[in-house]
């Protein structure tokens, strides 16, 4: 469905609209954002390496709110080589880098990890954490008997294995796993939840037990629309060796993408509705957002990008809201002027950094440290997410449409825009909020 598919990427086949949330605060996971090892792994090197490492989960008292980390900002990056990002990132899904199982593979038992060897060695330099997405079925491995594409097939069950083995033996936990890219739409999978279950369960086998301290994240699914939501229960409904397939991953993928016209708002309803999903099958992994961005229409078709103070407002948003729902983890698409989005973080020259850019790194920069104790929505369109950090206190302020009044609140001196502006402001005195987020403090 989108940049890293390989299948029909960015086709739109309709929405299935999911109301704003009203309400979003921490649901913590097993770890941090912060953490070198991107939360849902901090159980791992207790459990046995032949057990699904959900049993090793442990309840404890929930604290309110979210401490952001750097390991919170995720960026897809399709020229690491030439084009490393300019802004602070800590993790990069390299789905867009031509390393899927296909490409590592050239012939039955033949690997070829030069590529992913560069990539690997390049993330690591600039201290971020590389992710793989292991799927794409070799075109030697499909059935001559299957009308479907060979990547989209099931594969071998020993060939995967054998694939899964060689790729751990050589990175171990230095890189993170995701299984596989959006199954749940036409062109990336046309095999049935059970049998994806079974690639899953196997993978999650033999990473942990190669490298407990690894990684393992579910195939990312979309929710847009009716069967996409089925096909998630479906999946987590199946169990393998007699263990839920949830207690197998160390987080879930996700990848919220609205409707054309959402915003991200509307992607935060996306996040509730997987954790109605999450609760119903008892999948306690913490949630990671593994590629997001606005206004793609599909199937291959240009966009005319947002408007900039809209493309910068997006950003702001995005991060601010996955914060307060307690995603983990969230994974920009992407450090490269790409027509088909409709915000870039790059001009057209893949060079300057835009008004988004910017913006992407001032949410960093209010984030990364803070506690986000929740986004609020209140009258009037109006939205407050309230940040504390053991400097200040925070709020931030935005619309979603048209224009709101606030009271600055006590204690509060100064005033921050998206894009990097500062001035004083008065506790006590009203304060017009539009649709640009601003970031006040004491």
């Amino acid at each position: 469905m989108h940049a890293r598919r390989f299948g029909t990427p960015w086709v739109t086949r309709g929405v299935a609209a999911v109301g704003a949330l009203v309400l979003l605060t921490g649901l913590t996971g097993p770890a941090s954002a912060g953490d070198s090892r991107a939360t849902g792994a901090s159980h791992a090197g207790s459990r046995q390496a032949h057990q699904p490492k959900g049993h090793q989960h442990k309840h404890h008292k929930r604290p309110k709110g979210q401490k952001i980390g750097a390991g919170f900002f995720g960026m897809w990056a399709p020229s690491l080589d030439t084009g490393y990002p300019t802004v602070p990132v800590k993790a990069l899904d390299l789905s867009s880098n031509g390393v899927y199982w296909r490409s590592i593979e050239t012939s039955p038992g033949h690997y070829d990890f030069t590529n992913l060897d560069a990539l690997v060695a390049q993330a690591q330099a600039h201290h971020a954490k590389p992710l793989l997405v292991l799927g794409a079925t070799p075109n030697f491995y499909a059935s001559v008997l299957d009308l479907h594409p060979a990547s989209t097939q099931m594969p071998p069950i020993d060939a995967w294995k054998s694939y899964v083995q060689a790729v751990v033996d050589r990175y171990g936990a230095s890189i993170e796993y995701e299984i596989w890219p959006e199954p749940n739409i036409i062109g990336n999978w046309s095999g049935t939840p059970q049998q994806l279950a079974s690639l899953v369960a196997a993978a999650s086998q033999i990473i942990h037990g190669q490298a407990p301290q690894a990684v393992v994240v579910s195939p990312a699914m979309v929710l847009r629309l009716k069967f996409e939501q089925r096909w998630m229960k479906s999946f987590f409904a199946q169990k393998v060796g007699g263990h839920r397939i949830g207690s197998y991953v160390d987080a879930v993928g996700i990848d919220p993408y609205p409707p054309a016209d959402g915003t991200p708002e509307t992607s935060a309803g996306y996040v509730t509705l997987a954790r109605r999903i999450m609760k119903k099958y008892k999948v306690s992994a913490p949630v990671w957002n593994m590629e997001i961005n606005y206004g793609v229409l599909g199937a291959h078709q240009l966009v005319s990008t947002l408007p900039m103070q809209t493309q910068a407002s997006y950003v702001v948003r995005t991060y601010l809201l996955n914060a307060a729902a307690n995603v983990k983890r969230v994974y920009w698409l992407i450090w490269h002027y790409q027509p088909t989005l409709g915000v870039q973080l790059l001009d057209e020259d893949n060079t300057t950094i835009s008004k988004a850019g910017v913006a992407y790194q001032t949410v960093h920069q209010w984030l990364t440290g803070s506690t986000v104790r929740s986004c609020t929505s209140k009258k009037h369109h109006l939205y407050a997410c309230e940040l504390t950090s053991a400097h200040h206190d925070a709020w931030v302020y935005w619309t979603t449409q048209g224009k709101a009044r606030i009271r600055v609140p006590h204690g509060t001196r100064h005033l921050e825009t998206m894009t990097g502006g500062q001035r004083r402001v008065v506790a006590g005195h009203k304060l017009k909020v539009t649709q640009a987020p601003v970031f006040l403090h004491h």
